[in-house]
C-alpha cells in the first residue's frame, strides 16, 4: 500500500510539474495583416485603385481623413509566457495614400524602429460610467436576468 501511494505521489508531482513547465511555454500572437515584400512592390508598381487595393490585400486597419487620404495596414507580433505581460516583438505599419480623386499617390513601410522614434502619450481618456467591482456585477446580472413582477396591471397607454 505504501508503494502504492509513492507511486501516486509522484505521479501527482510529475504532472504537477509538467503543468508548470507548460504554462512557461511563450505564445506568440499575430495581429493585423501582413503585407509582404511582393505584395508592396506590386501595389507601388501598379498604382492600384482602392477597390483593387481591398479586393488584393484587404481591408485596411484603419484609415484616415487628416491631410489626405491615407490608409495603414497594422501587423504586430507579441510574445507572452504564462502570466506576464505579452512584449512586443515586431510591428509594421504600411501606410498607402491616395490622391483627392481616390487614386494611389504613394505607399510607405514603417518598421518597428521608426514607429518607436514617436512620442505617445501615457495619458487616458476618461470615460462615462463608473468602475465596477466583481461584486457589483454579479448583483447587477442577477436584477438584469430576474423574473418581472407583474403584480401592478397597467392600462393601455399610461
Amino acid at each position: 500500500m505504501a508503494d502504492k501511494m509513492k507511486l501516486y505521489t509522484r505521479t501527482f508531482f510529475l504532472l504537477l510539474i509538467s503543468a508548470c513547465l507548460a504554462s512557461c511555454v511563450s505564445n506568440y500572437e499575430y495581429t493585423g495583416l501582413k503585407v509582404s515584400p511582393d505584395d508592396y512592390n506590386k501595389i507601388n508598381k501598379s498604382r492600384m485603385s482602392k477597390d483593387e487595393l481591398v479586393e488584393f490585400v484587404g481591408s485596411p486597419t484603419f484609415s484616415s481623413d487628416l491631410g489626405g487620404d491615407t490608409w495603414y495596414y497594422v501587423y504586430t507580433v507579441t510574445d507572452k509566457v504564462a502570466f506576464f505581460r505579452p512584449q512586443l516583438v515586431d510591428e509594421e505599419v504600411v501606410a498607402i495614400r491616395f490622391k483627392e480623386d481616390g487614386s494611389f499617390q504613394d505607399i510607405k513601410k514603417y518598421t518597428h524602429e521608426d514607429i518607436s522614434k514617436f512620442a505617445y502619450s501615457n495619458e487616458t481618456t476618461p470615460t462615462l460610467g463608473t468602475d465596477t467591482n466583481p461584486f457589483q456585477q454579479i448583483v447587477r446580472n442577477i436584477q438584469k436576468y430576474s423574473v418581472p413582477s407583474f403584480s401592478k396591471k397597467r392600462s393601455p397607454g399610461s
